[in-house]
């Protein structure tokens, strides 16, 4: 698999290189005002409803509608890049079975419908990201076509779960700590610090693997060069050598940043679209729901090795 995450030196310096300039923060925030129109009308088709799934009708779409609309890509084709997305999940998480001959029909009809738009975005570049990826050069190296498929498969599937998950994640909280939720009613300006410290207090991605390319000395134990290990992000968020009070949620902590996006060469490629995404989704849902509870009994969660976040969330108001 050519995702970058499964890459290391020489060839993820090069692809990070190339995609590096899809992802300048001027061009992610620029998004903002239409990722705003986005979640306002996904909220406006639930908002009448009495206790609607926001799974179902907006912590699951809006990521996916977000990606489509930086790539390019045209509304009527979103509905499907989610369908697609959802079924090409399964394939990286081992607790659920999958329909191996339904993944390898998504990715061949993801991969039909980028090769041409593809071509289209080299014929005729617009100001989206697929013409940035397509036309991306340095010292006269480019981006082929199979890893240009790859790269926007990777920024399709990597941007919609976790993202989805860490909305829900975030939503959930801020029932569970209404006195929270009420300060950042209050204080909108607190938008960004509470971004952070919801993502440090329940992250979506709570584990991902690694190897070790040296020896490293963790505590009391050092562990050898070319070892398999797990890197609990879901802890390393809670560390209370960092956070003495590190299980409170304080929107207004002073300095949160947590370490999901990870660190290094693999920190998070869309770390900055993620934040945008909850920046714009938290404000949007509370000016629809106000004070909005949920129900522990009727929520369901993802099972996964890797990955937390609610599946189904039905919410009422008071």
């Amino acid at each position: 698999m050519r995702w970058l995450l499964f890459v290391d030196p020489p060839d993820h310096t090069r692809l990070r290189s190339l995609v590096q300039r899809a992802f300048t923060p001027n061009r992610i925030k620029a998004s903002e005002p239409r990722l705003r129109a986005i979640a306002d009308e996904l909220l406006g088709k639930i908002a009448s409803e009495h206790a609607p799934d926001v799974v179902h009708g907006f912590t699951s779409p809006f990521p996916i509608y977000a990606i489509g609309e930086l790539l390019g890509l045209p509304a009527e084709r979103w509905s499907w890049l989610q369908t697609v997305s959802d079924d090409i999940a399964g394939l990286v998480d081992p607790l659920h079975g999958f329909d191996a001959k339904l993944v390898n029909t998504r990715i061949a009809e993801l991969n039909i419908y980028f090769s041409e738009v593809m071509e289209e975005r080299r014929i005729e570049p617009r100001n989206d990201l697929i013409s940035v990826l397509v036309t991306a050069a340095d010292d006269g190296e480019r981006l082929d076509n199979d890893e240009l498929l790859a790269m926007l498969g990777f920024l399709l599937f990597a941007g919609h779960e976790t993202t989805t998950a860490l909305i829900g994640n975030s939503l959930v909280a801020l029932a569970q700590h209404p006195e929270q939720r009420a300060v950042l009613r209050d204080r909108p300006d607190l938008i960004d610090n509470a971004v952070e410290e919801l993502i440090r207090f329940d992250t979506s991605v709570q584990a991902t693997p690694r190897a070790t390319t040296a020896p490293i000395r963790v505590g009391d134990t050092t562990i050898p060069a070319g070892q398999q290990v797990t890197i609990l992000w879901g802890l390393v968020n809670r560390d209370v050598r960092r956070w003495p009070d590190a299980d409170k949620l304080r929107l207004d902590r002073p300095d949160p940043k947590p370490l999901s996006f990870g660190h290094g060469i693999h920190h998070c490629l869309g770390a900055s679209l993620a934040r945008l995404e909850l920046r714009v989704a938290i404000p949007a849902f509370l000016e629809a729901f106000g004070d909005y509870q949920f129900d522990p009994e009727t929520t369901e969660w993802k099972r996964s090795l890797s990955i937390r976040g609610p599946t189904v969330l039905p919410v009422t108001r008071p």
